[in-house]
């Protein structure tokens, strides 16, 4: 029996093998997912629990063409991230030091760099391309079983496992994770999935199914989960709404439209009749035209008020007198550096549907093509962090904080780590910290090189000195990055190219 074949077996006849089974095929991925995203065995252990109780719950309200383990993945995360509300400090040292552990027992460099951002990765695609990921990487199917179980043919699961492969490489580069399409699936396919502890299953679905051993923070994690999965299913019926109401409202316009120059024609054919017609009645037809125009006129307008009326409300901020004339990202970031505890929110909400954008949209466009979609799309962010970091350069200790809680934040790491770059480049201690201590707060190294120039560029020594470091260490080697970083910093050059003598980078080497 397939997964919602056993699902609808125990929503119908209450059949606790049938759940079982499932729970048995579905646990290793779902604990996996959790234990990536909080890093701590025992907390992954409650949040596996948790979701396979709120899949007992829904069990009845899934619809049939569900892909369980889509489903499933989805859920996994959604609990997770649930749960980190509660205990984000602690739970980000776990994961850090899970994910260094896991990438030194793998002995895969580039799992290493993959793992910490690949829930959010899958999680940002369309749920199409979703569950084909997960059906043919996490959950190993050939693309013919891929197929089947998403009713396509196999040469269309291919095309869209591709496109989805290459939406994730496009993730990840944005977080200066680069690698190909196959190192990327061979890393998901060997690392992605680990074995849960013995007797989890049994204890899952024991809690699922009778309720036993449920502690109080388990079922408030449920209620809060079924809680958030509620909140999203709503504001995706709201959206469609609107979509809908917009897509009436627009073909009403243009119907209007055309009756418009329908009236504008017969106008013109008015005017052009022999002049022998009494002119009199003519004139009363010519008028009567023009009554209708500017009825039709005004209904227009009308219904172009509505729409506008319709499209979403930009945050409300009271920061500006000439808020009118700055751009919606720039007044986000003024809310973050006045310290709207909900700006963050919503810069991190905009900041997901830019890269959700960019991701749909620069699939099969050439590197030009990308980086001016990518200029285009990514605006707001940048205006945002650009108003934040002015901020943050005056001494703003909520812009500070903001900024120190965004470099966690994977949607807005990148943004965040170049404004620590400039503040460090103005002389600030604490932004110059967390550049020289990147695995501190899970930043890609080659991330800090780059963010580093600036303050090296003014003659920090401590940033002149991490470069070097970079250039000593053997094992981490940024060749590209550290060769554009060094050879454009030619205040420093005479200090930093002694030091490059050791590093095995045969291009460095050739310029020097």
């Amino acid at each position: 029996m397939d997964d919602m074949e056993l699902l609808q077996e125990y929503a119908s006849r209450g059949s606790e093998d049938a759940f079982a089974t499932l729970v048995s095929r579905h646990i290793d991925m779902v604990y996996s997912v959790a234990l990536r995203h909080v890093g701590n065995p025992h907390n992954a252990q409650e949040i596996t629990q948790a979701v396979f109780i709120i899949l007992a719950r829904k069990s009845r309200a899934l619809r049939r063409k569900t892909i369980i383990s889509g489903w499933l993945f989805q859920t996994a995360r959604l609990t997770a991230a649930n749960f980190l509300r509660s205990e984000t400090r602690r739970t980000h040292r776990e994961q850090g030091a899970y994910m260094e552990s896991n990438s030194h027992e793998g002995g895969d460099s580039a799992w290493k760099q993959i793992a910490p951002f690949l829930n959010d990765a899958i999680a940002s695609l369309d749920e199409k391309d979703r569950n084909a990921i997960v059906l043919r990487y996490i959950k190993g199917m050939s693309l013919k079983e891929v197929g089947a179980a998403l009713g396509w043919s196999e040469d269309a699961a291919k095309k869209r496992v591709s496109r989805a492969v290459e939406k994730l490489r496009i993730f990840f580069g944005h977080r200066s994770v680069t690698v190909s399409g196959a190192v990327l699936t061979g890393s998901i396919a060997a690392h992605s999935v680990v074995a849960a502890p013995t007797g989890l299953a049994l204890a899952v679905t024991a809690a699922a199914l009778k309720g036993t051993a449920l502690t109080a923070s388990t079922s408030i994690l449920v209620k809060g989960t079924l809680k958030a999965m509620a909140w999203t299913k709503a504001k995706i019926a709201v959206a469609a709404g609107v979509v809908a109401l917009v897509a009436v409202q627009s073909y009403e316009i243009a119907s209007r439209n055309k009756e418009l120059a329908s009236l504008r024609r017969q106008a013109l054919a008015q005017n052009a009749k022999p002049a022998a017609e009494p002119a009199q009645t003519g004139s009363q037809e010519l008028e009567q035209v023009r009554a209708d125009k500017m009825n039709l006129s005004n209904e227009v307008l009308k219904l172009r008020e509505q729409l506008a009326a319709t499209k979403p409300l930009q945050p409300e901020v009271k920061f500006s007198q000439n808020a009118a004339q700055e751009n919606p990202g720039r007044l986000l970031g003024l809310a973050v550096a006045q310290g709207d505890p909900t700006a963050l929110e919503k810069l991190m909400a905009m900041a997901k549907a830019e890269l959700q954008y960019f991701n749909t949209n620069g699939v099969g466009m050439n590197d030009t093509e990308r980086d001016v979609l990518s200029r285009q799309t990514f605006a707001p962010l940048q205006a945002a962090f650009d108003a934040i970091t002015d901020e943050a350069t005056k001494g703003n200790q909520a812009a500070l904080q903001a900024l120190s809680t965004a470099i966690q934040i994977p949607e807005l790491q990148g943004p965040a780590i170049h404004s620590a770059g400039i503040l460090a480049g103005n002389g600030d201690e604490v932004a110059l910290q967390i550049l020289l201590n990147p695995k501190d707060y899970q930043v890609p190294l080659s991330s800090t090189i780059d963010a580093l120039k600036p303050a090296a560029d003014n003659g920090n020594q401590k940033a002149i000195d991490a470069l070097a470091a970079v250039a000593t260490t053997q094992t981490n080697k940024p060749c590209g990055a550290w060769r554009q970083t060094v050879w454009e910093m030619q205040p420093h050059l005479e200090t930093l190219l002694p030091l490059t003598r050791s590093l095995p980078c045969r291009e460095i080497r050739t310029k020097m």
